[in-house]
């Protein structure tokens, strides 16, 4: 999604085609007026110009046939959370969540929605060995209502799932109230796990699952938005061992909005963290030891400021001041912190860094900032901030 919010500059209607009405048990829902339909003729709806709860969503293409627009079904019920299983011997979709079990075959009005027969208004259709639905009884089918606004179409879904799978077992994530489920390999419906202490918040958020360890995983349910010239950032993390929820934790971050800097090397380490603490996950699964950040820098935990993890790896956590800007070496064996910024930076332009605001979107693109790793070796770059070339400084790590 662009990061600057597209501004709408007219609110008339744009009368859709195909059959506002979706699926519903038990009766044939009303087909598309020729209104509609020479509407969808005048101004044809493009991918770009679909949003599931007010965000862009990437459905791929759209085919505009006999005035209704159709879309890809998997991409559409990947966005509304849903698992999605396809048989191609009877040309049959099956798609699955917490709250709604839907079947779809190319070619019929016939649908099953949670066991329950009923029709949709115009059949799947099945076009260069992809599925697609018409867009907005498709939407209905799958628990979403649709409107047309300013040549967009808005679809709203309530319960706002995001969905992951690992190893044939799928997770959810209600973002509407923050419920966790889960569907084990080889069993049929989901499972509620638990309930995520998530911030009530409009905006969709990306679920991630990574192995962390025999019978182990790591779930993220992230987001990162720009809005009012911040860029915004929300994770929660969940560490599940089975179908039970070890431990949460969950870290939101707002800093202000500047160009991005070049990426520096990819953490290895899996790890939980609120902003102040940090907790390793162990090879096994289990959590080490909490490195309270605060303490082993020194840092006012009741500033309202925190830590943001800009490298984890076994032998070294890079974690840096918000309020203060400072970049700290944590060991996570011993605990010992050390304030690479004052090491590193230059006598003659510590002066200046030593009292920055970690905030000032002036001094965020000069911070010093890990580049590279080779071996022990860390490479870091920084800018004098009042002005100057960039700096190249090294930190070895010391054997354990």
């Amino acid at each position: 999604m662009n990061r600057f919010a597209k501004i709408l500059s007219s609110f008339a209607l744009l009368a859709l085609s195909g059959a506002i009405a979706g699926a519903l048990p038990a009766g044939q829902l009303a087909g598309p007026s020729a209104s509609a339909a020479s509407a969808s003729a005048a101004k044809a709806i493009t991918a770009s110009d679909i949003l599931l709860n007010d965000k862009h969503i990437d459905v791929g293409s759209t085919l505009l046939v006999r005035g209704t627009t159709y879309v890809p079904l998997k991409p559409l019920a990947s966005a509304m959370g849903y698992t999605l299983a396809w048989n191609p011997a009877t040309k049959t979709a099956e798609l699955l969540r917490p709250d709604r079990r839907v079947k779809l075959t190319a070619g019929s009005t016939g649908i099953t929605l949670n066991g329950t027969a009923g029709t949709i208004a115009l059949a799947p259709k099945v076009n260069a060995g992809t599925l697609y639905v018409p867009l907005v009884a498709g939407a209905r089918a799958l628990g979403g209502a649709s409107r047309s606004q300013a040549g967009e179409i808005y679809i709203t879904d309530a319960p706002r799932y995001a969905v992951a799978s690992l190893n044939g077992s799928s997770y959810w994530v209600s973002q509407a109230d923050g419920s966790l489920y889960m569907r084990p390999a080889g069993q049929s419906e989901p499972k509620r796990l638990g309930q995520l202490d998530m911030r009530d918040t409009p905006y969709l958020h990306g679920l991630s699952i990574t192995p962390a360890g025999p019978g182990t995983v790591l779930l993220e349910l992230k987001e990162k938005h720009y809005a009012m010239f911040n860029d915004f950032e929300n994770n929660y993390q969940a560490l599940l061992q089975g179908e039970t929820v070890v431990k949460q934790m969950a870290y939101h971050y707002n800093v202000a909005a500047t160009p991005a800097a070049a990426p520096g090397p990819a953490s290895t380490q899996l790890y939980l963290t609120d902003g102040l603490v940090v907790q390793y996950i162990q090879a096994d699964g289990s959590l080490g030891s909490p490195l309270n950040l605060p303490d082993l820098t020194g840092q006012d935990p009741e500033s309202g400021y925190r830590f943001r993890v800009e490298y984890a790896a076994a032998d070294v956590l890079i974690a840096r001041s918000q309020q203060t800007a400072r970049l700290y070496a944590v060991n996570p064996a011993t605990g010992k912190a050390v304030d690479l910024s004052k090491q590193l930076i230059s006598p003659a332009d510590w002066p200046d860094w030593e009292r920055a605001d970690g905030s000032d979107p002036y001094i965020i693109p000069k911070m010093l900032t890990l580049t590279k790793r080779e071996g022990n070796v860390l490479t870091f770059v920084y800018s004098p901030i009042m002005g100057g070339y960039a700096k190249k400084k090294t930190y070895t790590l010391p054997l354990h």
